[in-house]
C-alpha cells in the first residue's frame, strides 16, 4: 500500500529561493554582458544595491532584482516598479551620485503597467532608458519621482536608468536558463573558448553561485578569471599517468592525498606563470609541436620539485616526482585556456 503524503508549499520560501535565482543569474548575465577588460569587480547582494558593477574606466552600475514566478501576473507588478525604483534612488543618493547606470532588471512581461502599449517590452530581452519610454510610462515613472523625499539629480538619473526585461521563467532548466546561458556561453566563444567548453563553464559557475550560502557573491575579475580557467580544465586523467608511466600505487596517492594541492598548484598565479614562460622560452627551439609538452616536462620537472612542494623526505622522490610532472601536465594542457582569460579580462 502506498501512502500519499500531501505537502503544503511555502509560498514565501519558494519565492525568495526563485527570487536569489533569478538575482544572481542576472548578475552573471549583466556581467557578461559588459566590456569585461574594464569591469573590475561586482557584488551580488552588496552593500548598496542587489547587484553592483565596478569598472576601471567609469562609475559603476547599480541594478535593482525583481522577479515574479509567473511573469504574466499583475497583482504585484506595480509594488515591485515602485519599490525598484524607490531603491535606486536611495543608492544614488548612498553613493552621492557617482554612478554611471542605474538598472530595474526584471523578469516581468508587463513590468510598467500604463493602460497602452503592452507590448512594449514583449522579446526575450528589452532595454529602455527613460526618454525612450512612451509619456504615458515616463509618467508612472515620474509620479513615483515626484512622491520620494530623496533629494538627487533627477534629470541625470532621467538620462542614466534603465529598465531591463529579460525571460527568465518556468520550472525546466533549459527554458528558464537559456537567455543566460546564450549570453555566457556567447562571451566565452568571443574570448576564445569552444562552446562545448564554455557550456561546461556557465554551469559550473551558475552553480557556484546557486549554491552560495551566504547569499552573497563578491569577485573580482581575477577571481572569476581564476574561476572560469578551474572550470575549464578538461584534462582526461588517465592520460597524465599513461603518459609518465605512473604506477598505480602512486596515481593513487595522487588522486586521494594530493587533489586539492594539484588543483591549487594549477591556479596558482605565480606559478603559473614561471611555468608558462619557460614553456614559451622552449618551444621556440622546438621545430614540432608535437609531444612538446610532454618533451618539455621530462627536461623541466626537476627545476619545479622545489616550487611544488618542499617535503624534506616526507614522501618519496618519486611521488614528489609524479606530482610534479601531473601538476605541469594540467597547466600546460590549460594554457590556451589561461591566456583567452588573461587578455578577455585584461588580468
Amino acid at each position: 500500500m502506498i501512502l500519499m503524503t500531501t505537502h503544503h508549499k511555502n509560498t514565501n520560501a519558494t519565492s525568495s529561493a526563485f527570487g536569489w535565482d533569478f538575482q544572481y543569474n542576472l548578475a552573471l548575465y549583466l556581467v557578461m554582458d559588459q566590456d569585461l577588460t574594464q569591469v573590475e569587480r561586482f557584488k551580488v547582494e552588496g552593500l548598496t544595491e542587489d547587484i553592483e558593477i565596478y569598472f576601471r574606466n567609469k562609475e559603476p552600475i547599480y541594478i535593482q532584482s525583481k522577479a515574479q514566478e509567473n511573469p504574466y501576473s499583475n497583482s504585484t507588478t506595480n509594488q515591485h516598479l515602485t519599490n525598484a525604483i524607490n531603491s535606486l534612488i536611495n543608492a544614488v543618493n548612498k553613493v552621492n551620485e557617482k554612478y554611471s547606470e542605474v538598472i530595474y532588471g526584471n523578469n516581468i512581461e508587463i513590468p510598467i503597467r500604463a493602460n497602452k502599449y503592452p507590448n512594449l517590452f514583449q522579446g526575450s530581452r528589452v532595454n529602455l532608458r527613460y526618454d525612450e519610454l512612451p509619456d504615458t510610462h515616463k509618467k508612472k515613472l515620474d509620479s513615483i519621482f515626484n512622491k520620494t523625499n530623496v533629494a538627487i539629480d533627477f534629470e541625470k538619473l532621467k538620462q542614466n536608468i534603465h529598465i531591463l526585461k529579460i525571460t527568465f521563467h518556468g520550472s525546466d532548466d533549459e527554458t528558464r536558463y537559456r537567455l543566460i546561458r546564450e549570453k555566457v556561453i556567447n562571451r566565452l566563444d568571443e574570448i576564445g573558448f569552444p562552446r562545448f567548453k564554455a557550456n561546461k563553464i556557465f554551469s559550473n559557475l551558475q552553480n557556484e553561485f546557486k549554491n552560495n550560502a551566504s547569499k552573497r557573491i563578491a569577485l573580482t575579475i581575477k577571481d572569476l578569471g581564476w574561476l572560469i580557467i578551474l572550470y575549464s580544465i578538461n584534462i582526461e586523467e588517465s592520460t597524465v599517468y599513461e603518459l609518465f608511466d605512473i604506477p598505480k600505487i602512486n596515481e593513487i596517492s595522487l588522486k586521494t592525498d594530493f587533489s586539492d594541492l594539484i588543483l591549487n598548484k594549477s591556479l596558482d598565479f605565480e606559478f603559473v606563470t614561471s611555468v608558462t614562460t619557460e614553456f614559451n622560452k622552449f618551444s621556440l627551439s622546438c621545430t614540432t609541436r608535437r609531444d612538446m609538452v610532454e618533451n618539455f616536462i621530462k627536461v623541466y620537472y626537476n627545476r619545479f620539485k622545489n616550487d611544488i612542494l618542499d617535503l624534506n623526505g616526507k614522501i618519496s622522490s618519486h611521488l614528489l616526482d609524479d606530482l610534479t610532472k601531473v601538476i605541469l601536465f594540467q597547466i600546460l594542457s590549460s594554457h590556451s585556456d589561461i591566456d583567452s582569460v588573461r587578455r578577455g579580462l585584461n588580468i
